[in-house]
């Protein structure tokens, strides 16, 4: 397979000739073409202007179809996408993270030429990294500028991706980046289509990891979703997979479908995220202890608990882009852009900070900062994680376990490697908390340390094994709370709340009680007047909206504790002075 798409092409009229082994032209793709032949192709002529401006020897080995059959599961995630590639002859496993942040994928600067978006200037961020090395499709050409007319080799090539265009308003970039474009972006229409374009993206970045080592026909995909995504999302994203498979398919040649997670029930399913960590992280569960995994992204965390048979899942919208949120909220003179300059708008901080955080990690973070800055900075990390272990607490109070096997995994988790030294500092950050609960927790670190890998390993395990849970099937209950009434009914939480009326039932609840206890547990400095905001705030959020808890269980409402880490604690991390001691 081989392509030219790009639009940095426009306007300069190079072209591929696809040539086999004696040199006889199989094909020409022209700008903005792609195309498979019939025969294998041994050399590809890059001509410019009519005029031969390199030969290059694929020299990639041909496999007759039906040869080898790759498995491939897939993370979608805020700031980073993983991908892991399973070879089924070999038993071989790699992981690969998608690098470039959408905010790099939307907004490169264009300037128009003939009615045709070119992309301005060299620069470029990489797609992908494996081993050091980038990644991309393979025989892609990059023409990077007008001047320096042909870069690349057949071997290794490099190519720059970008959103194109016409798929959104440009000027709602930033936006979008800024507000999660999976979950939250301004126009329905503008996620639905940025999400599939993105993942377009992802998957050839994929198929060229595989085309480099073996020429696959035949890729079974094991793709992950965040139960926050609900009966609804699930379907739209489950159908987005199936139009991707097409085109890719009339692209390229290869056939990609889903794989069969069931086999005895011939399911070809998604699988949820938090189950997939279980199944990869957990082993033989102790008499008396609970299996409790919690995967912490960029916008959400997934929380996956095992309990005498029982299973509990929740997904929250609480994730660490909402402590980077409070960084630039709060630190208005840094990050400083190339000219030294700080950054004037709070979004504009916001992905720069998700970048450092990806390049340098959180130490590169802090080290923006000056000292008593970083002071604050720790301390507001201790409140962003004592909320989220308040919440864990709820849960596992509710089902009076005393003793955790607690697997930590996804991103998050790393913004505790800013304490000095790093060394084990995530196990014993949490068990220091856990203790003075009286809860006793065997902290369990993913096989080695891969904590965005997990995900991805954890669903090739279920595809492999058969051993998949329905989201159907799959036990929501949420963490105690208190009871409410709705439409006049009085209902506890981890019961079906009535059908009739969900637009804007009013929900009452003793607010009060609830900041209390959550006061007393988190031990927090929150001033009498913080106090009376969040009480006030809780209240207008659980009766202005109805909070469907995901999984595909119409009918039940998140708890309160949800609704408070979602939307009114986060105002209280700017405001409160001091954290809670981690020890």
């Amino acid at each position: 397979m081989h392509f030219l798409t790009e639009p940095e092409f426009a306007g300069e009229n190079p072209s591929l000739n696809l040539l086999d082994k004696n040199f006889n032209t199989l094909k020409t793709l022209t700008e903005r073409e792609s195309g498979m032949t019939a025969q294998p192709v041994e050399y590809v002529e890059i001509r410019q202007d009519e005029t031969a401006v390199g030969l290059f020897k694929d020299n990639r080995s041909v496999i007759s179809e039906g040869a080898i059959t790759t498995s491939l599961s897939l993370d979608f995630g805020t700031s980073n996408t993983s991908l892991g590639i399973f070879n089924n002859n070999t038993q071989e496993y790699e992981v690969l993270q998608f690098e470039d942040l959408t905010d790099d994928l939307l907004t490169r600067y264009w300037w128009e030429k003939d009615n045709a978006p070119r992309r301005a200037g060299s620069w470029f961020i990489p797609t992908a990294s494996f081993e050091g090395s980038l990644s991309s499709l393979p025989s892609e050409i990059l023409f990077r500028t007008k001047d320096d007319k042909v870069k690349g080799n057949i071997s290794e090539p490099i190519k720059i991706y970008t959103i194109p265009f016409p798929y959104f308003k440009r000027a709602s970039a930033p936006a979008m980046m800024v507000n999660n474009f999976k979950w939250s972006a301004p126009e329905g229409f503008n996620r639905e289509q940025l999400i599939k374009v993105y993942l377009k993206m992802v998957l050839y970045m994929a198929l060229a990891q595989i085309r480099k080592e073996h020429l696959c026909y035949q890729v079974n995909i094991v793709p992950t979703y965040p139960l926050a995504f609900g009966q609804g999302r699930y379907e739209n994203y489950k159908s987005l997979y199936a139009a991707l498979f097409a085109e890719i398919k009339n692209e390229t040649g290869i056939s990609l479908n889903l794989a069969m997670v069931n086999p005895f029930q011939g399911l070809q399913e998604l699988i949820a995220e938090s189950h997939a960590v279980k199944v990869f992280s957990a082993g033989a569960q102790q008499a008396n202890t609970a299996i409790l995994v919690v995967d912490i992204g960029g916008g959400t965390t997934d929380i996956a608990m095992e309990i005498d048979g029982n299973q509990i899942t929740e997904s929250i919208s609480y994730g660490g882009n909402v402590y980077l949120k409070y960084l630039a909220d709060t630190f208005h003179d840094s990050p400083r852009d190339d000219n030294n300059s700080p950054f004037p708008d709070v979004g504009e901080r916001i992905i720069a900070l998700q970048k450092i955080m990806r390049d340098e990690g959180i130490r590169g973070v802090l080290a923006q900062y000056p000292e008593a800055q970083q002071m604050a900075a720790q301390a507001a990390m201790d409140r962003f994680f004592i909320g989220l272990f308040v919440y864990l607490y709820r849960l596992i109070e509710a089902y009076q376990v005393k003793n955790v096997d607690f697997h930590p995994v996804g991103n998050g988790w790393r913004l505790i490697e800013g304490y000095t030294p790093p060394h084990n500092a995530i196990p014993a950050y949490i068990q220091n908390v856990f203790t003075r609960w009286d809860c006793k927790t065997n902290v369990i670190l993913p096989k080695g340390n891969d904590y965005k890998g997990a995900v991805c390993k954890g669903a090739i395990k279920v595809a492999k094994d058969g051993d998949y849970i329905h989201p159907a099937d799959i036990t929501v209950k949420t963490i105690v709370g208190g009871s409410v009434k709705i439409s006049g009914n009085e209902v506890n939480w981890d019961e079906k709340v009535p059908t009739a009326g969900l637009g804007t039932p009013p929900l009452s609840f003793d607010a009060t009680q609830f900041i209390n206890e959550f006061v007393t547990l988190s031990g927090l400095p929150i001033s009498p007047e913080q106090k009376t905001t969040a009480i006030r705030h809780l209240n207008v959020e659980c009766r202005h909206a109805v909070y469907t808890v995901p999984g595909m269980q119409v009918g039940l409402n998140k708890s309160i504790m949800s609704v408070f880490l979602e939307k009114v604690y986060p105002e209280l991390l700017p405001v409160m002075r001091g954290g809670y001691s981690n020890g």
